[in-house]
């Protein structure tokens, strides 16, 4: 818990991960040593050194959900689900402001000015507009700003949804006609693909605020299995008006701006590019306490979509008594290599920037995995006996080896279990077939293809 620039409630107990990212200066952010973190006279160092973000979970569940979701958004996403959108969406904070000789709320205007000028220069995108003053909606006359609608909309799979309004821990609003969006709306959520959720608003990422009986909004979201949420960017506590939708507009501008578009990036890109602003003489505590209280939940490394992504075509791997030859059939491609039973402990080999790799001394059942990106992973099994036991297989999968085991116990170096194919295709290419023993199964729309003597 960190201490903020302004005397409120929770001042001086406010979460803050980026204490865990700045390894410059004192790194105890207590120079002055009263216990008290973060002070303006402890000078704590607010530039990251590292990119830190939070898993929400509070159970193996919850885990289970997260790490499910983030593996199956960047190996097998829902192609359905992308439609390379955008909702923004809120209701009125404080004034209506003028533009274009027409009087809209300050909601609107703020997610107005974030889209102008960090999305549509960078990004091709559908955007729909949900708010009090102006809705996309083509009768926008009944379409009102409230919960039922946001549910609709959210239940619609945007990438991106950029959010304003008032908020506490456990809602968004207050919305139109005095109505909010709950946290219980967000754990009812079914989404149809999968969304990035940006906000300006207050105490709705509190994680820290949580008891037995409640969860706050970041939580509520990214803990149903069904939302489709795959991360979280906002504050802790209050936000400010005049300030945070900066915060929201060089998240996106670092994101659509850069090759490597991970979501941890974009956080830390965001707040970093207005570090200098903490220093101004009028406005600087406003920045600082954003810098402090706006935390990222997710996966730090998580690639993130911002167009369909494609598929490798023209991929070509060539196994033989321990080597590997890959060629990718495009350039700028990482090729990577692990062995499976021990997570790479016993091999590990990587190639960045290249459109070939070869690969010697693999003696044991290993992955191949290649990645680029706005490319789906290639993923492959190689090696010379290859075990699928234990496992479920949601996406295409390709092996490549001497001999193939597949079923609930064709090896004692993992856990007995069933083999499902669920989705996909699996494509084996081994030299002497494939031994299938006990509890495989390929469910409907799934498909296996034996190839042997490649």
């Amino acid at each position: 818990m960190c201490a903020l620039p302004f005397n409120t409630i929770d001042s001086n107990e406010t979460p803050c991960d980026l204490y865990y990212a700045c390894l410059d200066g004192d790194i105890s952010w207590d120079f002055n040593g009263n216990g008290i973190l973060g002070e303006t006279g402890d000078n704590p160092d607010l530039a990251p050194e590292f990119i830190v973000t939070r898993a929400s979970v509070a159970s193996l569940t919850d885990a289970e959900y997260f790490v499910e979701r983030i593996i199956g958004y960047e190996s097998a996403p829902k192609l359905e689900g992308m439609s390379n959108s955008m909702l923004s969406c809120g209701n009125y904070i404080n004034v209506y402001r003028l533009k274009n000789n027409v009087y809209i709320s300050d909601a609107q205007w703020q997610g107005e000015y974030v889209y102008e000028n960090s999305v549509l220069p960078n990004w091709n995108c559908t955007l729909f507009q949900l708010f009090d003053t102006y809705t996309s909606h083509p009768d926008s006359a009944n379409y009102a700003a409230n919960p039922e609608h946001f549910q609709t909309e959210l239940e619609k799979g945007y990438t991106f949804v950029d959010e304003f309004s008032h908020a506490w821990t456990t809602a968004w609003g207050a919305l139109e006609y005095s109505t909010v969006y709950t946290v219980d709306d967000a754990s009812e959520l079914v989404n149809c693909g999968n969304s990035i959720i940006s906000t300006i608003s207050c105490y709705s990422n509190a994680f820290d605020k949580n008891t037995n009986d409640t969860i706050c909004m970041s939580e509520a979201f990214m803990r149903n299995p069904e939302s489709g949420i795959l991360a979280y960017f906002g504050s802790s506590r209050e936000g400010w008006l005049s300030y945070s939708y900066y915060f929201d507009e060089k998240f996106y501008e670092s994101l659509l701006l850069d090759n490597n578009k991970q979501f941890g990036r974009a956080t830390a890109m965001a707040k970093s590019a207005l570090l200098g602003a903490t220093s101004q003489t009028n406005n600087g505590n406003h920045y600082r306490w954003l810098e402090m209280t706006l935390n990222a939940m997710g996966d730090p490394e998580m690639p993130v979509f911002t167009c369909t992504p494609q598929n490798f075509q023209n991929v070509a791997v060539t196994y033989q008594n321990g080597s590997l030859s890959v060629s990718a059939g495009l350039d700028s491609c990482r090729i990577c290599v692990s062995s499976v039973s021990d997570y790479g402990d016993s091999y590990y080999e990587v190639v960045d920037n290249t459109n070939t790799g070869n690969f010697i001394n693999i003696t044991n059942d290993c992955y191949l995995c290649i990645t680029k990106p706005g490319y789906i992973p290639y993923i492959a099994r190689v090696g010379p006996s290859v075990y699928l036991q234990n496992e479920s297989v949601v996406r295409d999968l390709y092996v490549f080896s001497d001999n193939s085991y597949a079923g609930s116990d064709v090896t004692t170096e993992k856990a007995q279990g069933p083999v499902i194919i669920e989705k996909g295709k699996v494509t084996n290419r081994s030299s002497n077939g494939v031994f299938i023993k006990n509890d495989f199964e390929v469910k409907l729309g799934a498909e296996i293809e034996i190839i042997t003597n490649p």
